[in-house]
Formats: C-alpha cells, sequence, structure tokens
C-alpha cells in the first residue's frame, strides 16, 4: 500500500503533490470524494491546469453528463458518480472499461461503489473544517 502522501488546508500544497502523482503516473486512477459543494472539480481544474494551461478551457463537472473526456498533454477521463444508483449504471456509462485504460481517470464520488474505490490508485478526500476552511488528504490506497 502507498503511504499517505499529504493533509493540509493549503490547496497550494495539495495541487503541487497531485500534480507529482499525475506526472509520475498518467495513467493512475483517482477517486475524488467530498461533499457536495467542496469543490472537487475545482481543484481538478487546478491541478490540470498546471500540467497543462490549455485544461482551464476545458475542464467541467460531470454530473449530467457523467463523464467528459480532456486531451492535453495528457488524456483524461472525468467521471461523476453522484446521480448513479447501481452497477448497472456503471456498466452503461464505462467506467469500468477506462479504469482499465491507459488514461488518467478521476472519479468524483467514488465512495458510492466500493468497487470503484478498489480501483483507485490514489484517494483525495475534501473536508470543511468550519464554514470557510478546507482539509485537503490525499493518499496512496494500491
Amino acid at each position: 500500500m502507498n503511504r499517505l502522501i499529504i493533509k493540509t488546508s493549503e490547496e497550494k500544497e495539495i495541487l503541487i503533490e497531485v500534480v507529482k502523482v499525475i506526472n509520475l503516473n498518467p495513467d493512475a486512477n483517482i477517486g475524488m470524494i467530498g461533499e457536495l459543494g467542496a469543490g472537487k472539480t475545482s481543484l481538478l481544474k487546478s491541478v490540470l491546469t498546471r500540467i497543462d494551461n490549455n485544461f482551464a478551457k476545458q475542464v467541467s463537472s460531470p454530473t449530467f453528463s457523467y463523464c467528459n473526456i480532456y486531451q492535453e498533454k495528457i488524456k483524461v477521463a472525468h467521471f461523476d458518480l453522484y446521480r448513479l444508483q447501481s452497477g448497472a449504471d456503471l456498466i452503461r456509462i464505462d467506467l469500468l472499461e477506462y479504469l482499465n485504460s491507459s488514461l488518467l481517470v478521476v472519479i468524483e464520488w467514488a465512495d458510492r461503489f466500493i468497487d470503484v474505490l478498489n480501483e483507485c490508485n490514489y484517494l483525495l478526500e475534501i473536508a470543511f473544517e468550519g464554514k470557510d476552511k478546507r482539509v485537503y488528504t490525499f493518499k496512496g490506497i494500491k
């Protein structure tokens, strides 16, 4: 199992660590966990923009499309499982195929399905501490 990489309330620190991991593992599966409105998509946009500034124009929430694909320096499949109800939904959106691909796969709400969580190499959690402060935890889980 990989070690805890970082736990911080500083967004800049978490961005640096996640970018390092993606540069070393451009085909990683990263699960994202956090309450509604925690900033999962915004954080991903900041991470990818640090890798290639052209991502800034592409990254958006896949809540209603379930999956967005971005291609710049690396190819990214960005999933949002918030509205999915069953394993059949995962098959319908082809998530399981992407998890075994050479793409970077980022999955918001990965904790909704244990099978998905088990396929993630890394977990990025955003938690609220008080009203305005966020705490970020990024760790290897596989």
